[in-house]
Protein backbone atom coordinates (compact mmCIF):
# COMPACT_ATOMS: atom_id res chain seq x y z
CA UNK A 1 0.00 0.00 0.00
CA UNK A 2 1.47 3.65 -0.72
CA UNK A 3 1.85 5.66 1.72
CA UNK A 4 0.32 8.55 0.29
CA UNK A 5 -2.42 9.37 -2.32
CA UNK A 6 -2.38 12.49 -3.89
CA UNK A 7 -6.08 13.29 -5.37
CA UNK A 8 -6.24 15.85 -8.08
CA UNK A 9 -9.70 17.48 -9.38
CA UNK A 10 -10.25 18.09 -12.45
CA UNK A 11 -13.20 20.35 -15.04
CA UNK A 12 -11.63 20.80 -18.31
CA UNK A 13 -8.10 21.08 -17.27
CA UNK A 14 -6.33 19.41 -20.23
CA UNK A 15 -3.99 21.91 -21.15
CA UNK A 16 -3.25 22.15 -17.30
CA UNK A 17 -2.74 18.48 -16.58
CA UNK A 18 0.83 17.64 -18.10
CA UNK A 19 2.73 20.48 -16.37
CA UNK A 20 1.25 19.04 -13.02
CA UNK A 21 1.15 15.26 -13.80
CA UNK A 22 5.05 15.50 -14.78
CA UNK A 23 5.68 17.54 -11.68
CA UNK A 24 4.45 14.67 -9.78
CA UNK A 25 6.39 11.80 -11.51
CA UNK A 26 9.44 14.36 -10.52
CA UNK A 27 9.30 13.80 -6.57
CA UNK A 28 12.04 13.09 -4.62
CA UNK A 29 9.81 10.61 -2.68
CA UNK A 30 8.27 7.16 -4.33
CA UNK A 31 5.39 6.03 -1.84
CA UNK A 32 2.74 7.41 -3.57
CA UNK A 33 -0.40 6.71 -5.97
CA UNK A 34 -2.01 9.64 -8.04
CA UNK A 35 -5.66 9.80 -8.44
CA UNK A 36 -7.27 11.94 -11.02
CA UNK A 37 -11.20 12.85 -10.25
CA UNK A 38 -12.97 14.21 -13.47
CA UNK A 39 -15.79 16.11 -12.86
CA UNK A 40 -17.93 15.81 -16.24
CA UNK A 41 -15.08 17.15 -18.60
CA UNK A 42 -15.69 17.35 -22.35
CA UNK A 43 -12.02 18.39 -23.44
CA UNK A 44 -10.84 14.83 -23.81
CA UNK A 45 -8.81 15.30 -20.18
CA UNK A 46 -9.52 11.24 -19.84
CA UNK A 47 -8.09 10.31 -23.12
CA UNK A 48 -5.01 12.36 -22.64
CA UNK A 49 -4.24 10.99 -18.91
CA UNK A 50 -4.93 7.64 -19.97
CA UNK A 51 -2.42 8.07 -23.07
CA UNK A 52 0.05 9.86 -21.68
CA UNK A 53 -0.10 8.76 -17.57
CA UNK A 54 -1.22 5.24 -17.86
CA UNK A 55 0.05 5.13 -14.02
CA UNK A 56 -3.13 7.26 -12.76
CA UNK A 57 -5.82 6.23 -11.49
CA UNK A 58 -9.03 8.04 -13.02
CA UNK A 59 -12.44 8.25 -10.79
CA UNK A 60 -15.31 10.03 -13.52
CA UNK A 61 -18.42 11.78 -13.05
CA UNK A 62 -20.51 12.54 -15.34
CA UNK A 63 -21.51 16.11 -14.46
CA UNK A 64 -19.77 18.46 -12.46
CA UNK A 65 -20.33 17.94 -9.04
CA UNK A 66 -17.79 20.08 -7.63
CA UNK A 67 -14.68 20.22 -5.82
CA UNK A 68 -15.62 18.78 -2.53
CA UNK A 69 -17.40 15.91 -4.05
CA UNK A 70 -14.20 15.35 -6.36
CA UNK A 71 -12.12 15.06 -3.37
CA UNK A 72 -14.44 13.23 -0.98
CA UNK A 73 -14.57 10.46 -4.06
CA UNK A 74 -10.83 10.23 -4.40
CA UNK A 75 -10.45 9.99 -1.00
CA UNK A 76 -13.15 7.05 -0.54
CA UNK A 77 -11.14 5.39 -3.43
CA UNK A 78 -7.92 5.76 -1.63
CA UNK A 79 -6.16 3.89 1.97
CA UNK A 80 -2.98 5.71 2.29
CA UNK A 81 -1.56 7.41 5.68
CA UNK A 82 -1.67 10.17 4.18
CA UNK A 83 -4.11 12.29 1.63
CA UNK A 84 -2.50 14.93 -0.41
CA UNK A 85 -4.40 17.86 -1.88
CA UNK A 86 -3.29 19.02 -5.88
CA UNK A 87 -5.37 21.61 -7.68
CA UNK A 88 -4.96 20.87 -11.51
CA UNK A 89 -3.23 23.97 -12.30
CA UNK A 90 -0.25 23.85 -9.52
CA UNK A 91 2.94 22.42 -10.43
CA UNK A 92 5.15 21.22 -8.01
CA UNK A 93 8.89 21.20 -6.76
CA UNK A 94 10.41 18.02 -6.62
CA UNK A 95 10.94 17.94 -2.78
CA UNK A 96 7.31 18.72 -2.29
CA UNK A 97 5.66 15.60 -1.43
CA UNK A 98 8.98 14.19 0.95
CA UNK A 99 8.77 17.90 2.94
CA UNK A 100 4.67 17.33 3.89
CA UNK A 101 5.20 13.40 4.72
CA UNK A 102 8.32 14.51 7.06
CA UNK A 103 6.25 17.26 8.58
CA UNK A 104 4.00 15.07 9.57
CA UNK A 105 6.04 11.95 10.63
CA UNK A 106 7.59 14.11 13.05
CA UNK A 107 4.59 16.33 14.85
CA UNK A 108 2.19 13.90 15.84
CA UNK A 109 -0.12 16.77 16.63
CA UNK A 110 -0.13 17.78 13.44
CA UNK A 111 -3.32 17.38 11.03
CA UNK A 112 -2.52 18.67 8.00
CA UNK A 113 0.55 20.59 6.32
CA UNK A 114 0.38 23.63 3.91
CA UNK A 115 2.61 24.40 1.22
CA UNK A 116 3.96 27.65 0.61
CA UNK A 117 2.38 28.19 -2.44
CA UNK A 118 3.79 30.77 -5.19
CA UNK A 119 2.03 32.59 -8.32
CA UNK A 120 2.99 30.49 -11.31
CA UNK A 121 3.44 33.65 -12.89
CA UNK A 122 5.60 35.69 -10.89
CA UNK A 123 7.44 32.70 -8.58
CA UNK A 124 9.28 35.70 -6.40
CA UNK A 125 5.35 36.32 -4.57
CA UNK A 126 3.19 34.04 -2.04
CA UNK A 127 -0.25 33.27 -3.41
CA UNK A 128 -0.75 31.21 0.24
CA UNK A 129 1.71 30.28 2.77
CA UNK A 130 -1.42 28.56 4.68
CA UNK A 131 -5.01 30.13 6.15
CA UNK A 132 -5.61 32.33 9.24
CA UNK A 133 -9.33 33.36 10.57
CA UNK A 134 -10.25 37.02 11.14
CA UNK A 135 -11.91 38.47 13.95
CA UNK A 136 -14.01 40.09 10.76
CA UNK A 137 -15.52 36.59 10.51
CA UNK A 138 -13.64 35.28 7.50
CA UNK A 139 -10.12 33.21 6.56
CA UNK A 140 -7.67 35.00 4.51
CA UNK A 141 -4.15 33.54 3.01
CA UNK A 142 -0.91 34.64 5.07
CA UNK A 143 0.61 36.61 2.42
CA UNK A 144 1.67 40.84 1.97
CA UNK A 145 2.13 41.92 -1.51
CA UNK A 146 4.35 41.37 -4.58
CA UNK A 147 7.70 40.48 -3.93
CA UNK A 148 6.81 38.80 -0.42
CA UNK A 149 8.40 35.04 -0.95
CA UNK A 150 10.99 35.17 1.06
CA UNK A 151 9.14 36.70 4.20
CA UNK A 152 7.74 33.03 4.35
CA UNK A 153 10.58 30.55 5.61
CA UNK A 154 9.62 29.95 8.98
CA UNK A 155 7.34 26.43 10.04
CA UNK A 156 4.66 27.79 12.50
CA UNK A 157 1.17 26.73 12.98
CA UNK A 158 -1.73 28.16 10.74
CA UNK A 159 -5.20 28.33 11.23
CA UNK A 160 -5.85 25.93 8.36
CA UNK A 161 -4.23 24.48 4.76
CA UNK A 162 -5.10 25.84 1.01
CA UNK A 163 -6.21 22.60 -0.46
CA UNK A 164 -4.53 23.53 -4.00
CA UNK A 165 -1.40 21.97 -2.44
CA UNK A 166 -1.55 20.15 1.14
CA UNK A 167 -1.40 17.04 3.59
CA UNK A 168 -3.98 15.55 5.12
CA UNK A 169 -3.80 12.49 8.09
CA UNK A 170 -6.11 10.12 6.94
CA UNK A 171 -7.25 9.67 10.58
CA UNK A 172 -8.39 13.21 10.66
CA UNK A 173 -10.80 12.55 8.04
CA UNK A 174 -12.26 9.30 9.99
CA UNK A 175 -12.46 11.89 13.24
CA UNK A 176 -14.20 14.65 11.84
CA UNK A 177 -15.67 13.62 8.22
CA UNK A 178 -15.02 14.43 4.46
CA UNK A 179 -14.99 17.89 3.08
CA UNK A 180 -18.63 19.73 2.94
CA UNK A 181 -20.13 19.01 -0.31
CA UNK A 182 -22.63 21.79 0.09
CA UNK A 183 -19.78 24.34 -0.25
CA UNK A 184 -18.96 22.77 -4.04
CA UNK A 185 -16.23 24.98 -4.22
CA UNK A 186 -14.12 27.71 -2.18
CA UNK A 187 -13.55 27.75 1.70
CA UNK A 188 -13.81 23.94 1.83
CA UNK A 189 -10.67 24.02 3.15
CA UNK A 190 -11.28 26.85 5.78
CA UNK A 191 -14.48 24.27 6.54
CA UNK A 192 -12.53 21.71 6.96
CA UNK A 193 -9.60 23.45 8.69
CA UNK A 194 -11.82 24.68 11.37
CA UNK A 195 -13.72 21.72 12.39
CA UNK A 196 -10.33 20.16 12.50
CA UNK A 197 -8.87 22.72 15.03
CA UNK A 198 -12.26 22.62 17.24
CA UNK A 199 -11.39 18.87 17.57
CA UNK A 200 -7.62 19.65 18.63
CA UNK A 201 -5.98 18.87 15.33
CA UNK A 202 -3.31 21.67 14.43
CA UNK A 203 -2.23 22.65 11.01
CA UNK A 204 1.89 23.16 10.23
CA UNK A 205 2.59 25.41 7.57
CA UNK A 206 6.00 23.67 6.10
CA UNK A 207 8.11 26.29 3.73
CA UNK A 208 10.42 23.72 1.89
CA UNK A 209 7.13 22.18 0.03
CA UNK A 210 6.57 24.89 -2.61
CA UNK A 211 4.04 24.39 -5.26
CA UNK A 212 3.46 26.83 -7.97
CA UNK A 213 -0.14 27.81 -8.61
CA UNK A 214 -1.34 28.96 -11.97
CA UNK A 215 -3.99 31.25 -9.94
CA UNK A 216 -7.74 31.21 -10.95
CA UNK A 217 -6.83 29.16 -14.00
CA UNK A 218 -10.04 27.83 -13.95
CA UNK A 219 -12.59 29.97 -11.89
CA UNK A 220 -11.65 32.74 -14.18
CA UNK A 221 -13.97 30.74 -16.74
CA UNK A 222 -17.21 31.98 -14.33
CA UNK A 223 -16.01 34.77 -12.18
CA UNK A 224 -19.86 35.35 -11.47
CA UNK A 225 -20.34 31.67 -9.99
CA UNK A 226 -16.60 32.36 -8.58
CA UNK A 227 -17.82 35.45 -6.42
CA UNK A 228 -21.22 34.24 -5.66
CA UNK A 229 -19.64 31.01 -3.96
CA UNK A 230 -16.85 32.92 -2.11
CA UNK A 231 -19.42 35.29 -1.05
CA UNK A 232 -21.68 31.74 -0.12
CA UNK A 233 -19.25 30.00 1.52
CA UNK A 234 -17.53 32.23 3.89
CA UNK A 235 -21.21 32.54 6.30
CA UNK A 236 -21.15 28.52 5.94
CA UNK A 237 -17.70 28.21 7.77
CA UNK A 238 -18.76 31.21 10.34
CA UNK A 239 -22.00 29.92 11.08
CA UNK A 240 -21.36 26.09 11.05
CA UNK A 241 -17.83 26.33 13.38
CA UNK A 242 -17.53 29.74 15.17
CA UNK A 243 -17.93 29.46 19.38
CA UNK A 244 -21.18 31.77 20.01
CA UNK A 245 -19.27 33.75 22.37
CA UNK A 246 -17.33 34.55 19.64
CA UNK A 247 -19.34 34.83 17.07
CA UNK A 248 -20.97 37.60 19.47
CA UNK A 249 -18.01 39.63 20.18
CA UNK A 250 -17.22 39.75 16.37
CA UNK A 251 -20.36 40.68 15.17
CA UNK A 252 -19.53 44.36 14.64
CA UNK A 253 -16.81 43.46 12.72
CA UNK A 254 -18.88 40.94 10.60
CA UNK A 255 -21.12 43.58 9.92
CA UNK A 256 -18.40 46.15 9.31
CA UNK A 257 -16.78 43.52 6.95
CA UNK A 258 -20.26 42.67 4.96
CA UNK A 259 -20.52 46.70 4.55
CA UNK A 260 -16.89 46.32 2.48
CA UNK A 261 -18.21 43.16 0.74
CA UNK A 262 -21.57 45.09 -0.65
CA UNK A 263 -19.30 48.02 -1.62
CA UNK A 264 -16.61 44.99 -3.63
CA UNK A 265 -19.28 43.52 -5.32
CA UNK A 266 -21.36 46.57 -6.65
CA UNK A 267 -17.48 48.03 -7.75
CA UNK A 268 -16.54 44.77 -9.46
CA UNK A 269 -20.33 44.58 -11.13
CA UNK A 270 -21.08 41.65 -9.28
CA UNK A 271 -24.65 42.78 -7.14
CA UNK A 272 -27.17 40.22 -8.43
CA UNK A 273 -24.19 37.36 -7.65
CA UNK A 274 -23.75 38.82 -4.04
CA UNK A 275 -27.55 39.08 -3.61
CA UNK A 276 -27.76 35.91 -4.13
CA UNK A 277 -25.14 34.43 -1.90
CA UNK A 278 -27.21 36.40 0.65
CA UNK A 279 -30.57 34.56 -0.12
CA UNK A 280 -29.25 31.35 -0.34
CA UNK A 281 -27.31 31.37 3.49
CA UNK A 282 -30.85 32.08 5.00
CA UNK A 283 -32.09 29.74 3.00
CA UNK A 284 -29.42 26.95 4.33
CA UNK A 285 -29.83 28.00 7.62
CA UNK A 286 -32.17 25.49 9.22
CA UNK A 287 -29.69 23.15 7.92
CA UNK A 288 -26.59 24.83 8.89
CA UNK A 289 -27.56 25.31 12.60
CA UNK A 290 -28.39 21.42 12.75
CA UNK A 291 -24.83 20.60 11.83
CA UNK A 292 -23.16 23.43 13.86
CA UNK A 293 -24.81 21.99 16.46
CA UNK A 294 -23.50 18.56 15.91
CA UNK A 295 -19.92 20.23 15.34
CA UNK A 296 -20.18 21.99 18.46
CA UNK A 297 -20.97 19.01 20.75
CA UNK A 298 -17.82 17.29 19.52
CA UNK A 299 -15.51 20.27 20.06
CA UNK A 300 -12.09 19.20 22.10
CA UNK A 301 -10.84 23.05 22.89
CA UNK A 302 -12.42 25.38 24.35
CA UNK A 303 -12.85 29.22 23.77
CA UNK A 304 -9.54 30.73 24.72
CA UNK A 305 -7.83 27.99 21.98
CA UNK A 306 -10.06 29.24 19.34
CA UNK A 307 -9.60 33.13 20.35
CA UNK A 308 -6.00 32.46 20.40
CA UNK A 309 -5.84 31.33 16.73
CA UNK A 310 -8.02 34.75 15.15
CA UNK A 311 -6.01 37.43 13.90
CA UNK A 312 -6.95 41.23 14.05
CA UNK A 313 -3.78 43.41 12.50
CA UNK A 314 -2.76 41.39 9.28
CA UNK A 315 -6.67 41.69 7.84
CA UNK A 316 -6.92 45.00 8.44
CA UNK A 317 -3.64 45.42 6.35
CA UNK A 318 -4.68 42.93 3.44
CA UNK A 319 -8.53 44.45 3.30
CA UNK A 320 -6.95 48.25 2.79
CA UNK A 321 -4.38 46.43 0.26
CA UNK A 322 -7.34 44.87 -1.32
CA UNK A 323 -9.80 47.72 -1.43
CA UNK A 324 -7.24 49.83 -3.42
CA UNK A 325 -7.09 47.40 -6.27
CA UNK A 326 -10.70 47.22 -6.59
CA UNK A 327 -10.90 51.02 -6.55
CA UNK A 328 -8.31 51.14 -9.31
CA UNK A 329 -10.20 48.29 -11.48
Amino acid sequence: MKRVSVIIPNWNGKELLAPCLDSLYRQEFDGFEVILVDNGSDDDSISFVQKNFPQVRIIRFEENRGFSAAVNAGIAASSSLYVALLNNDAVVQPLWLKELVGALDANAEVGSAASKILFFSDPTSVNSAGDEFSWFGVAYQRRLTRGDADHFDTPRYVFSACAAAALYRRELFEKIGLFDEGFFAYHEDVDLGFRAQLAGYRCLFVPTAIAHHKHRATSSRVPSLWFYLKERNKYFVLIKNLPGTLLFICLPLIVFHEGLCLLKAVLRGYPVSYAKALRDVIRDFPRLLRIRSQIQARRNVNNAYVRNLMRFKDPIWIGFYKMGSWIGK
